[in-house]
């Protein structure tokens, strides 16, 4: 290229530089939006990678219904798949604290597991502040204020089994742990933290703690990588493949131990079986030797009774035999003494009567024989008195000895009732006894047929709800990038396109004198195509140098709200930088190269003349002339010229159109996040608070808080109903639900409107099946009729027939009648909540209802929806970051759109332009001759943008909703009006500017000679 040549080129620029800024601002719009939406998601995914590798998020988790013992650590180590294993312990529990009890998810710490070359440690910890746990009772909790709970550093926590007569220390080796730092794991990228068999079935927050505080004899988890998977994006396709392949390889392992577990377990429980069968033998032939025993030693002695009753009997028989002889021969002693004595006095009288007369000698030798017969009397007498002495002596030793052996008979009778009954009570203890071992014994042989194949179950990531629902969110940032910025780019770079082909068109007479002057066809067209790069390349790296950082910072910090991440990571992406940049180059560069060679075929001399105007044609208006007759002039000709340009008529539709397609998508997904809470919290629950009750309370602690409810004035009525989160399938796909049973289905409807989403009709509970709402029905894509499994924190799971899907937009709810819950759960429904409506709501209100209740037992958790309401709307509310974003950047896009045709426009027509001043018109007179056409066919396209934001809207919400939350699907009237009503005042505003520029044109400009 000369230099007169090359001056020339950069004067042009200087010459139109408001094309060169529309141009400039076009291409940069375009590609910072579209590069900025596009790389969002590559973005997020790798900030997301980057986390997973540098904490060792697990590829595959591994849960066993037996739990799993060395030889299944071993087993699965021992696989050529696997990178780094970590068997682990979890547990859940209830943690006690100041305020209120909270569901934790209780997770191990490996041993050394704090050192960062450990390759035993597996889902690592982000220490937010504080420290990891060193040593018996610390541990590390989610940082963050959850759930209404607020733990300092220092503070200490109580862990509680959550189950009645269970302690905690089952599991564990104490209860209490001192909080010794704040934590976050890529693990739980979200609030959800799964579901749980206790308290209100919601994991509230998490803990780490060191795993020699665990009191389990099996691990419960097995956390591992895979070799296959190293260096992959968690993201790729190659990846997904990876764990599919390594999913197959431990369910090859899994059906091993399996079977040996089970053998192991049977065989064991059958050897206990056998061992207790054999006991029962030892019992039951023990228990008839020791009875036998006892029974001959109880005869025994009831027979030396009876023999010693006989001998006592015999004893006293002689005894009183043997007495009375002896009485007898005292009694004949005694009366043969007193016959003595009354002879002796007989013979005495006679003697003392006939002494005198006797002679001496006869007296002397009566009175010698008195005397004898005196001394035997005295002799026979103290015989006498000796025998009876003897007698007496004899007869109470007998006595004696009779009683005794009475009583020591007695004693032995009682010795042996005490052993009767002893023998007794042993008989029957012992009876008892082999009784409940043979009942054992046939528990234990039906448990044995009963024993059930231990199950494995492997999952990945994507069965982790923070990590698949972040996926799910990238995909949907992803999604939206292929079409809305994709259609923000297309609608820049065919204005960008028109631009310069009306560009090389306005110059041909100069390109012909150029032709004349001897310049080459290239030489020429360089002019213009590095008018255009320059303008694609300096528009690109502006455009580019803000998208790449701001939309990513943007559209990641509004989903920070929702997932615990570390800053985005946003590096310079050449290969986008590249091809967005060559895109943008080859748009204008291409639309350059038609130009240039269409009008570089024709002859110098024919270039230098101006093209002829279009011949006029008569429109299909003038056809129908009850209309046409009645336009004045200037309407006639602005209908025609609106026809007569078509190209300028399609390109101002598919710019402006777009561009308020583009605003009122913005604005309708705007509506869409705003209408959740009001349609949730207004048309479908009904109730203002949610009080959730301890299902092991006593009933007295459970009758104290309902009377307090009934007592508060405040209180309009109230519901019991069970509710308890579980999770929800079908085929595969598994969502976080809300089941709801109400304890009087009659009243659900008081406080919970069960409803269709088209046309509003009651949905009747029944017995048949459950209600789901419409948003868990399309995400698991399921219909009336079909049947889903649900399933609890326990692997405990029941399939269920949908009997009707209801409107919802916040999280999954799940409808059952108590007779449904009975029949498929065969167990009574406890009822753990009680549904509030109060007559009036406000802080005050729900803060009285609070102090009264909190401090009871019975009281887990207390909701109250007008809270819930606004936690929700600052979740969903950080979206609308977003919505601004889309509806500024197409609002700007508008503006230099419509500045860029009009700036076309007016030099298309500026020798027109020019006549009509020269004919008298004023400066607003003119305008309005310009300007009516503009105006005119903003209106036309701004309905028609309308049309088509109301479809690429619908196409935006399908795709960029989350698995929680069904956005709302109407637009709003203002959105229509704030769109139309923005895209006319860009009209306008682009008319006011370019109204000065009207006033420049020069008319002169008409006498110029076409020659």
């Amino acid at each position: 290229m000369k230099n007169a040549h090359l001056k020339d080129t950069f004067r042009e620029l200087w010459r139109t530089r408001s094309r060169f800024i529309a141009i400039f601002a076009i291409i940069a719009l375009g590609t910072g939006f579209f590069a900025g939406v596009k790389v969002t998601c590559p973005d997020m995914q790798l900030t997301a990678d980057r986390y997973f590798d540098d904490y060792k998020l697990m590829d595959l988790r591994l849960v066993s219904t037996y739990g799993f013992n060395r030889e299944d650590a071993e087993a699965v180590r021992g696989s050529e798949a696997v990178r780094e294993i970590m068997p682990a312990y979890t547990l859940d529990a209830i943690v006690k604290t100041k305020n209120e009890d909270k569901v934790a998810k209780i997770h191990s710490i490996p041993v050394g597991g704090t050192g960062g070359s450990n390759t035993g440690y597996l889902n690592r910890y982000r220490v937010i502040e504080g420290r990891l746990p060193q040593k018996q009772g610390e541990c590390a909790i989610e940082k963050g204020k959850l759930g209404g709970i607020s733990i300092e550093l220092g503070e200490k926590i109580t862990l509680d089994s959550g189950k009645e007569g269970e302690a905690i220390t089952h599991r564990l080796k104490r209860s209490t742990y001192e909080v010794v730092g704040y934590i976050e794991t890529p693990y739980y990228l979200t609030f959800e933290k799964g579901t749980s068999s206790l308290g209100n079935g919601t994991v509230t927050l998490y803990a780490a703690i060191p795993e020699e505080d665990f009191n389990m004899e099996v691990y419960t988890d097995i956390y591992l990588t895979l070799k296959s998977t190293q260096d992959l994006s968690a993201f790729s396709s190659k990846y997904e493949s990876s764990i599919t392949a390594g999913k197959e390889k431990f369910e090859a392992i899994a059906d091993v131990r399996e079977e040996q577990r089970f053998s192991e377990t049977y065989k064991t429980a059958e050897e206990k079986l056998e061992d207790s069968k054999k006991q029962l033998a030892d019992g039951e032939k023990e228990q008839k030797e020791k009875l036998a025993e006892a029974l001959e030693k109880l005869e025994k002695g009831e027979a030396g009774i009876q023999s010693g009753r006989r001998e006592l009997a015999r004893q006293k028989s002689e005894y009183n035999s043997k007495t009375a002889m002896a009485a007898k021969e005292i009694n004949k002693a005694k009366e043969q003494l007193e016959s003595g004595e009354k002879q002796y006095f007989q013979q005495l009288s006679l003697f003392e009567k006939n002494k005198e007369l006797l002679p001496p000698e006869q007296a002397a030798l009566n009175e010698a024989a008195l005397k004898e017969a005196r001394k035997k009397l005295d002799a026979g007498a103290a015989e006498l008195e000796k025998q009876k002495a003897v007698y007496e002596k004899s007869r109470e030793e007998g006595a004696q000895r009779l009683l005794k052996a009475g009583q020591d008979i007695d004693a032995h009778e009682k010795e042996l009732i005490d052993g009767r009954n002893e023998y007794e009570e042993q008989k029957k203890a012992s009876h008892k006894k082999l009784q409940d071992a043979k009942k054992e014994i046939a528990e234990a042989e039906g448990k044995l047929e009963d024993i059930e194949k231990p199950q494995w179950y492997i999952t990945g990531r994507n069965n982790n709800p923070g990590y698949s629902s972040y996926s799910e969110d990238t995909k949907r940032v992803d999604a939206v990038a292929r079409i809305f910025p994709v259609f923000f780019f297309i609608v820049a770079a065919f204005v960008c396109l028109t631009t310069m082909t009306r560009m090389v068109e306005e110059q041909r007479t100069q390109i012909g004198t150029l032709k004349a002057l001897g310049y080459g066809n290239f030489t020429i067209a360089a002019k213009y195509l590095v008018y255009a790069a320059t303008a694609s390349i300096a528009g690109s790296m502006a455009g580019l140098a803000v998208g790449l950082k701001l939309f990513p910072y943007v559209i990641t910090n509004a989903y920070g709200m929702l997932y615990r991440l570390p800053p985005t990571i946003m590096p310079f992406r050449a290969d986008y930088v590249f091809w967005i940049t060559l895109g943008a180059l080859a748009c204008t560069s291409l639309a350059v190269y038609l130009a240039c060679y269409k009008e570089l075929t024709e002859q110098p001399s024919a270039l230098m003349r101006p093209k002829a105007p279009k011949m006029g044609k008569r429109v299909l208006l003038e056809r129908v002339p009850f209309i046409w007759s009645r336009l004045n002039f200037f309407s006639k000709v602005t209908v025609r010229n609106l026809f007569r340009y078509k190209k300028r008529l399609f390109m101002t539709l598919l710019g402006v159109a777009g561009c308020t397609a583009l605003m009122l998508a913005g604005f309708g997904l705007r509506d869409a996040i705003s209408s959740i809470v009001p349609k949730q919290y207004g048309d479908v629950f009904k109730f203002n608070a949610m009080i959730i009750l301890d299902e092991n309370a006593k009933e007295q602690e459970r009758t104290e808080a309902l009377e307090i409810l009934s007592r508060d004035g405040n209180i309009q009525s109230t519901l019991d109903v069970r509710i308890k989160n579980y999770e929800a399938g079908y085929n595969g796909d598994w969502q976080k639900v809300n089941l709801i049973v109400p304890g009087d289905r009659d009243k659900l409807q008081e406080f919970i409107s069960i409803h269709k989403m088209k046309g509003k009709k009651p949905i009747e509970l029944s017995h048949n099946g459950v209600v789901i709402g419409e948003k868990l029905a399309k995400t698991l894509d399921l219909h009336a009729g079909d049947k889903m499994t649900i399933k609890d924190g326990d692997f405990k799971s029941v399939e269920v027939t949908i009997d009707g899907i209801n409107e919802n937009y916040a999280l999954h709810y799940v409808y059952m009648t108590a007779e449904l819950y009975r029949e498929k759960f065969g167990e009574e429904p406890v009822l753990n909540g009680v549904l509030v409506t109060m007559k009036e709501v406000s802080q005050e209100s729900e803060d009285q209802i609070s102090s009264k209740l909190v401090n009871k037992k019975a009281v887990l958790q207390m909701n109250f929806n007008r809270t819930n309401q606004q936690n929700f709307s600052d979740m969903v509310g950080n979206l609308n970051s977003i919505v601004f974003v889309m509806i500024i950047s197409a609002g700007a896009l508008a503006f230099v759109v419509l500045y860029n045709l009009t700036n076309i426009n007016i030099t298309e027509r500026i020798r027109e332009i020019a006549s009509i001043k020269v004919l008298g018109f004023y400066d607003l007179e003119v305008s309005e001759y310009v300007f009516r056409e503009n105006i005119i066919l903003t209106l036309i396209n701004v309905f028609i943008g309308l049309l088509g934001g109301i479809v690429l809207n619908r196409f935006v919400l399908e795709t960029s909703e989350i698995d929680v939350v069904m956005f709302g699907r109407e637009i709003y009237w203002y959105s229509y009006v704030m769109s139309a009503l923005l895209t006319v005042a860009f009209a306008v505003l682009v008319n006011i500017v370019m109204h000065f520029r009207l006033k420049k044109i020069s008319m002169i400009e008409s006498l110029k000679s076409v020659e």
